[in-house]
């Protein structure tokens, strides 16, 4: 239950953070516009494992109800979903630790997609 809540906590989490990216653009420097649109996009692309992970810990929750036999896969795969969630987190909050923490940055901005060619 804990793992679905927490998977299902991502939907707002992004919800939110796009509604403030705005404020955070005014706050941060050339570096950490760079830095807030590479966190940007890593959500974009990767909340989508935390969905898959919400669904699958909610079967996992629900499904041995009906179908004993499917307990033990679904907890596997819940297990491997959150592993891969929590790298997944990881890899977004790399970048959004470093929009205005310049402390943080010890490596170049990535480039934007104007700068990339």
């Amino acid at each position: 239950v804990l793992i679905f809540a927490c998977a299902a906590a991502a939907w707002p989490v992004a919800h939110y953070g796009e509604a403030a990216e705005t404020n955070v653009v005014a706050m941060a420097d050339e570096d950490g516009q760079a830095w807030l649109k590479a966190h940007a996009h890593r959500a974009d692309e990767l909340i989508y494992v935390f969905y898959a992970l919400a669904l699958v810990s909610a079967a996992a929750i629900f499904a041995p109800a009906k179908w004993p036999k499917s307990a033990r896969p679904l907890v596997f795969l819940t297990l491997i979903l959150t592993i891969v969630s929590l790298g997944a987190g990881f890899y977004i909050a790399h970048a959004g630790g470093k929009i205005r923490h310049r402390e943080f940055r010890n490596t170049p901005p990535p480039k934007t997609e104007a700068e990339s060619g």
